[in-house]
C-alpha cells in the first residue's frame, strides 16, 4: 500500500522474508502465514497504518496442478485455451485471506486448480482495472475478464499490449493513476515429465 520510500521498505523487507522462508515455500499458506506474522510484527512498530496484497502459486506440471494462496490480492484469471474461456480463481475456490500485516494470527487457506498444456495464468495489480472512465465508472474486474476472454489466442505480450491500450483508452485520462502489473505464465506440457533420452 502506499508509494515512496515507506512502500519501498516494505518491499525490500518483504523479499527478505521470501528468501528466509524458502523451507515452508512447497505450502502456500503456511508460507503466507509465516510471512505475515514477520510482517505484521515489523509493521507495528511503526506510525502508520501499512498492508501488501500477495499472491502465492505453485504451479506443478508433473502433477497437472497448481497450489495457491491468496492475501487481499486480485483473483489471477486462469486462462484454459483449449476449452475456450477464462475464469478468475475464485471461481475453482472463493477463499482467500486477509492482506500481509492486518492481522497477527491470519489464516491462507490453500486452494488447487487442475491445468493442462496451453492453459495461461494472469496475475495482475489493481492499478490495471481500476481506473475512472468519462462516466465516473470503474473500468473494474469484469471489464477485463470480459477483454481477455476476447483475446484467448493472444500470446502474453500481445495480450498485455492490447489489455493496456484498452483499459488507458477507457480512462478519462487516457493514464493509470497507479502501478500496474502484469505476469503470464504459459502452460508448456503437463503430465509425468521425463528427462533427456540416454
Amino acid at each position: 500500500m502506499g508509494h515512496g520510500m515507506r512502500a519501498a521498505l516494505v518491499t525490500a523487507i518483504l523479499r527478505g522474508l521470501v528468501e528466509e522462508l524458502t523451507p515452508v515455500a512447497a505450502d502456500p499458506a503456511q508460507f503466507l502465514a509465516e510471512i505475515n506474522q514477520s510482517i505484521y510484527a515489523i509493521l507495528q512498530r511503526t506510525a502508520q497504518p501499512m498492508l501488501a496484497t500477495a499472491f502465492y502459486t505453485i504451479v506443478d506440471v508433473g502433477a497437472g496442478e497448481l497450489r495457491f494462496a491468496s492475501a487481499g490480492h486480485p483473483s489471477p484469471f486462469l486462462v484454459k485455451r483449449s476449452l475456450g474461456h477464462a475464469e478468475p480463481f475464485k471461481f475453482y475456490d472463493k477463499r482467500h485471506g486477509p492482506a500481509l500485516g492486518l492481522f497477527a494470527e491470519s489464516k491462507y487457506p490453500t486452494g488447487r486448480i487442475a491445468i493442462s498444456p496451453e492453459d495461461m495464468i494472469l496475475l495482475f495489480t489493481d492499478g490495471l482495472y481500476e481506473v475512472i472512465g468519462e462516466e465516473q465508472e470503474e473500468y473494474g474486474q469484469e471489464r477485463l475478464l470480459a477483454s481477455v476472454r476476447r483475446k484467448l489466442e493472444l500470446r502474453p505480450p500481445q495480450l498485455f499490449d492490447e489489455l493496456l491500450d484498452e483499459v488507458k483508452e477507457f480512462s478519462v485520462s487516457n493514464e493509470f493513476d497507479d502501478d500496474v502489473c502484469l505476469l503470464g505464465i504459459e502452460i508448456a506440457r503437463t503430465g509425468n515429465i521425463k528427462g533427456p533420452p540416454a
